[in-house]
């Protein structure tokens, strides 16, 4: 999707700026999205006040800027929650094809839907048995009917999607796996009842919003026990608590919390004030949080600028993560080459190192922290960590060894290529590994440190770090 953009914008460091901003019509749209829902479910004043407080959290307001499919997830699913609620007292056909769609295209943007899908069904289907609003039109097996239209609708994008990966060379072993074996979280006690309890009172709660004959009520049990029930399975089975897998509760429960909480008889002028200093107050936590007089993108401009410095079109570059270069430039990953074998294996965490020395890569990504350890100890062992931190290309530290009155440098160079020995940030000798594995070099009564780096980096400015942390 941002292909054309990137094309546009040509290969610079600055392309990330736009790939973010790419990303804000989601955000505003699916903020549009809840302030309709909130609107519909409860009034126009509690709506503006829930997209405020959403906009004063940094999951919304900044967040939602990062480069990940997050945000578009979100408004797939509001999107899918406002089919539902907009018309709730009048659910037909073609309500049900969007809403099956809608919930396809969502599965393909984060597997996450996958807890939601239970969430929502359970929601309308609690409905249809306790608010008079849903048993009227789904009176016998209409709901049945109902429900086959919006799964053979939900199946489609799905299917497109599988088939386009299959076509593009991906296994249905490497689907299987990352679908529903990465995904796995051991069962805890604490966790496994945590959730009984969160999902009981949410089940309560909306059994006694659905007793009642009114549009509004239905569709705020279903969003209710939809958002409580997604809640009590990410506490139960995700198998990462992370705030963005929060993502699309955080709207519901603000708007939930401000219904309620203007429903149960408070002053209106007491309301209004505590609202109004609840969004105050996280305004200045988000401000002080995410430090907006600092440019929080720099970092990922310099690490761009170094990418595109030591790269050609068509280079590799061994990155554990997959997000270092957003631009058109054809930068290949090679730590998912390596990886595919053991996705197909059934093992992420011990990728076959061997594997790494069968691509000519020769610009790895500086960070370490969160990569296996396997990988850790490769980086460090045949790659030399730029001075900025940034980024590491092919080299070794040369710290000779005593032998037979001279000093000896034996060291097994993993990447064939041309290298040079730097001394004091001056080239003092020259190395052409033309296969890989032992090679030894005699610097005779010097035994100052000095590096071996790959030669093209070197004339792109790269510079080694002394100590590599």
């Amino acid at each position: 999707m941002f292909a054309p953009l990137a094309w546009l914008v040509g290969e610079n460091a600055n392309v990330v700026i736009f790939a973010r901003l790419a990303l804000l019509p989601f955000g505003l749209g699916a903020l549009a999205v809840v302030f309709l829902i909130a609107k519909r479910v409860a009034d126009r004043e509690t709506a503006w006040w829930t997209v405020a407080i959403c906009l004063s959290l940094a999951d919304w307001s900044l967040k939602s800027l990062e480069f990940r499919p997050d945000v578009i997830w979100a408004l797939l699913w509001f999107a899918a929650l406002w089919v539902i609620v907009r018309n709730i007292e009048r659910l037909g056909a073609r309500t049900a094809v969007a809403l099956g769609l809608l919930l396809g295209f969502a599965l393909l943007a984060s597997i996450k839907t996958t807890l939601l899908l239970p969430s929502l069904a359970l929601a309308c289907l609690t409905g249809v048995f306790l608010s008079p609003v849903l048993k009227r039109q789904f009176s016998g097996y209409r709901w049945v009917w109902f429900g086959s239209i919006v799964f053979v609708s939900f199946l489609l994008p799905p299917a497109l999607g599988i088939g386009a990966l299959l076509m593009a060379g991906t296994t249905l072993e490497q689907i299987r796996f990352c679908l529903f074996e990465v995904n796995q979280a051991p069962l805890e006690l604490w966790r496994s009842i945590g959730a009984g309890v969160v999902f009981l009172l949410v089940l309560v709660s909306a059994g006694w919003i659905f007793r009642r004959d009114d549009s509004r009520r239905a569709a705020l049990g279903v969003l209710l026990l939809t958002a409580g029930t997604y809640l009590a399975l990410l506490l139960g089975l995700a198998p990462e608590l992370r705030k963005q897998t929060f993502l699309v509760v955080y709207p519901l429960v603000i708007l939930l919390a401000l219904h309620f909480s203007k429903t149960l008889g408070a002053l209106l002028p007491a309301w209004r004030l505590v609202v109004s200093v609840v969004c105050v107050a996280a305004m200045g936590h988000l401000m002080v949080e995410a430090a907006l007089w600092r440019d929080g993108m720099d970092n990922q401009r310099r690490l761009l600028s170094r990418t595109l410095a030591l790269t050609d079109h068509g280079d590799m570059l061994l990155d554990g993560r997959g997000e270092t270069v957003f631009a058109d430039r054809p930068v290949y990953l090679a730590f998912v080459a390596v990886t595919t074998a053991a996705v197909e294996d059934g093992n992420l965490d011990s990728p076959d190192m061997a594997a790494l020395t069968q691509h000519p890569t020769a610009v790895a990504i500086g960070e370490l922290d969160g990569l296996p350890r396997a990988v850790r100890n490769y980086l460090k062992e045949n790659f030399v960590l730029g001075e900025d931190g940034l980024l590491r290309v092919s080299g070794k530290l040369l710290e000779p060894s005593w032998e037979d009155g001279r000093w000896i440098e034996r060291i097994n160079v993993a990447l064939p290529g041309s290298y040079v020995v730097v001394k004091n940030n001056e080239i003092v000798g020259h190395l052409d590994v033309k296969e890989p594995g032992l090679q030894i070099m005699d610097f005779g009564a010097d035994r100052s440190r000095r590096f071996l780096i790959w030669r093209d980096a070197w004339s792109d400015g790269f510079r080694p770090r002394k100590q590599d942390g």
